[in-house]
């Protein structure tokens, strides 16, 4: 135990009963007999407590932030859901459902074998996901704006 813990807090830390861990913002003052505060212990826990307030202000702005992009990028999405429709509802439909009709039921209803064009109907199913993804970075303008900054593309993303 160091010595100065001892002169200082009065507190000998080989004591069982004191415990691990002694934080004494007050001590008795040997001259007076009197309860006073020790300052660098009351200063060096007003900037320990100070710190952990600007970290819980950091994270609670933080948190705020990202909800209020969050609801910005889900409205966005709503009004892409509402508007394009037609769109949302055409995708699937040629690039998915289509394609997979035609390999699945017409070899064996007609028993003609699709061959290389079955292969181009099998890709083009493939890439559905991809075109899928395409159109809702292109209208929701949070997403359009962020892939335009990522690949440093040259337009205007102020507005």
């Amino acid at each position: 135990v160091p010595k100065e813990i001892i002169e200082i807090y009065g507190v000998d830390l080989r004591d069982p009963n004191t415990g691990f861990c002694v934080v004494a913002i007050r001590q008795y003052d040997n001259e007076s007999g009197e309860l006073r505060y020790h300052l660098p212990t009351l200063v060096s826990m007003i900037s320990s407590l100070s710190l952990f307030i600007a970290t819980a202000i950091v994270i609670l702005y933080c948190i705020a932030r990202t909800n209020t992009a969050i609801k910005f990028v889900h409205v966005s999405l709503f009004y892409f859901t509402v508007n394009n429709s037609c769109l949302q509802t055409a995708v699937p439909w040629f690039f998915s459902y289509i394609p997979l009709s035609m390999i699945l039921i017409f070899p064996p209803i007609t028993g003609v074998s699709l061959g290389a064009f079955g292969n181009i109907l099998y890709l083009i199913t493939i890439i559905f996901p991809s075109i899928d993804a395409f159109f809702v970075l292109f209208f929701i303008v949070p997403f359009r704006v962020a892939v335009i900054r990522l690949f440093r593309l040259p337009f205007d993303t102020s507005d």
